[in-house]
């Protein structure tokens, strides 16, 4: 499957998820928007492309805050004046696992950041980005979920990708007869970035291709696959992603 031609936005480009679906569209040949809030991520992700034979003469980075509107809204307005390619393919990746203590123990300005980054976010990355795709043919738009909201061990953790169901149910609703193909991919197992992995390998703390931890090279694939033409019957779903099995299931379409 190519994605020659197509353009992909990826919000929480710098990421362990989200890195994984840069590097998985620019070697299908996607053009691909790589958003982030510090420049020197982005660069620190182009470098580590390259080290890793993926070419990043497509790749366009793009710094912004995700957690502000403002910031998301501008890029959109660049979009419509032709600065930027509109995008084919949206994943929305933003929000890191915090390690919290019991929620009578979080203070209310803790409470703001961890749902601004973790809720909030996706939210203004969706009312920015998801116009450029309701209503074209052969679009997607893949949010992404964790797994901890299904359980209450993740502290404010859990209690975002709760709120963060609800987003995609709604949006999973009002997008049914929509062009663009919506779907919530909900992972429940780890991801770790590409040279976290390979150091905890070297140790001999993990193998590539067996352990329940992935390197994130490893689920990159399995954005692109979303996207894939062949992969029409996904639309409005919650794609669970809890084993190596599941992404074999979804990597069928690539």
């Amino acid at each position: 499957m190519s994605f020659a031609g197509k353009v992909a936005l990826v919000a929480g480009a710098t990421g362990n998820i989200g890195s994984g679906a840069v590097r998985a569209f620019l070697d299908q040949g996607a053009k691909v928007i790589a958003l982030s809030r510090s420049q020197s991520s982005l660069d620190k992700l182009s470098k580590t492309l390259q080290a890793y034979n993926t070419p990043t003469d497509n790749l366009i980075t793009y710094v912004a805050d995700v957690g502000k509107d403002e910031d998301l809204a501008k890029l959109a307005n660049d979009i419509k004046a032709n600065k930027y390619p509109a995008p084919d393919h949206i994943v929305s990746s933003s929000g890191p696992w915090w390690h919290l203590p019991s929620l009578q123990d979080i203070s209310a300005e803790k409470f703001r950041e961890v749902m601004n980054a973790n809720f909030e976010s996706h939210f203004f990355i969706y009312r920015n980005f998801a116009p450029f795709v309701l209503d074209k043919p052969g679009a997607t738009y893949t949010l992404v979920t964790g797994g901890s909201g299904e359980h209450g061990f993740g502290s404010l953790t859990s209690v975002s990708q709760t709120a963060l169901f609800g987003l995609g149910r709604v949006a999973i609703h009002e997008t049914q007869n929509k062009a663009v193909r919506f779907n919530e991919l909900r992972i429940a197992l780890r991801v770790e970035s590409d040279t976290a992995f390979d150091d905890m390998a070297k140790a001999g703390k993990t193998q590539l291709g067996v352990s329940e931890q992935l390197a994130s090279r490893e689920f990159g694939p399995v954005f692109a696959a979303l996207a894939s033409s062949k992969a029409t019957q996904e639309k409005g779903k919650v794609q669970l992603v809890n084993s190596r099995a599941g992404i074999d299931e979804l990597k069928k379409y690539l």
